[in-house]
């Protein structure tokens, strides 16, 4: 988020571009399913949060990011990523500890990504 708050206030250049390098390299490293980083619909729902806010800020659908060949890629590659989220969410349920604040964060991404992100036919509403 930081970067594109920067992006949002300078319209500098580099900051498009870290925001790019830094997606980018967690998607490399972190392939869904695997790894820490997919322990938790939490933490799945709370990088959605905030993944929604950088989204806004970067002009959402119309940004910088995604202009030419290129940039449509990262916006597949960004909206790809967004859904095996919402299915790692939607299939790993908090039962024990906290459940209930889990709960709660789960569904905060799910607002998120219906708001920012209705990509998808499960999505739509009508």
């Amino acid at each position: 988020m930081t970067l594109a708050q920067a992006w949002q206030l300078t319209r500098d250049a580099r900051y498009l571009n870290g925001c790019r390098t830094l997606l980018e390299s967690w998607w490399d490293q972190c392939p869904y399913p695997q790894g820490p980083h997919w322990s938790s619909a939490l933490e799945q729902a709370i990088r959605l949060l905030n993944w929604s806010v950088a989204w806004q800020l970067l002009n959402g659908p119309e940004s910088p990011l995604f202009e030419g060949e290129a940039g449509g890629r990262f916006q597949e590659r960004w909206l790809g990523s967004v859904y095996q989220h919402c299915h790692f969410i939607a299939g790993h349920l908090s039962r024990y500890s906290s459940a209930n604040n889990h709960l709660l964060g789960r569904i905060a991404g799910f607002v998120c990504r219906q708001h920012n992100w209705q990509c998808w036919p499960e999505n739509r509403s009508g």
